[in-house]
């Protein structure tokens, strides 16, 4: 059975893959954008491309920039992972920003509250049945990992491995 450590590295690496697998899917849009301009010109796809014709004026006198610190006690909890913070990859391999990993795990204050939570909704047993669908020759994935072994686990959520994507999300749905 699953233990409460193993399902920290669990809830880690998953959220881990579903981060990384979307910075693969955006570099794969951008990459097929830049391909479908006329001149294939990164530039052209500028997100300003067009707004100096458009009248702000309706925007004077707008706080639009919030205007101070949220209030702690009704702000949202912030929706996204935790690891996005800090450099990140311009090209090559994700997973192999050094510092992705070590970043990952340097939140451990951060995300063991939220691990023992997800933990105590989980369905253990079901879990184990996802993990066990996939493929034998990945590391645990309820261990800590070295780079290569979170690049094994990638490559094959990347290539749309349908057990690997139910794990991840699974983990995921145990957060909502």
């Amino acid at each position: 059975m699953i233990d409460r450590e193993q399902f920290y590295y669990l809830l880690v690496h998953a959220n881990s893959l579903a981060e990384l697998g979307l910075r693969y899917a955006v570099g794969m849009a951008d990459d097929a954008a830049v391909e479908a301009t006329p001149s294939g010109d990164p530039a052209e796809l500028s997100p300003m491309a067009g707004l100096e014709e458009l009248d702000f004026g309706a925007l004077e006198g707008l706080d639009l920039d919030g205007g101070g610190e949220p209030d702690p006690v009704t702000a949202e909890p912030d929706p996204g992972w935790l690891f996005s913070a800090g450099p990140k990859p311009v090209t090559g391999e994700q997973s192999k920003d050094v510092s992705y990993l070590d970043r990952a795990y340097a939140q451990g204050d951060r995300v063991r509250p939220r691990a023992d939570a997800a933990f105590r909704g989980a369905d253990l047993r079901e879990l184990e049945r996802l993990l066990a669908a996939c493929p034998p020759d990945l590391p645990a994935i309820t261990a800590r990992l070295d780079h290569s072994g979170l690049d094994a686990w990638l490559d094959q959520y990347k290539a749309g491995n349908s057990a690997v994507s139910e794990v991840v999300l699974r983990i995921r749905q145990l957060e909502t």
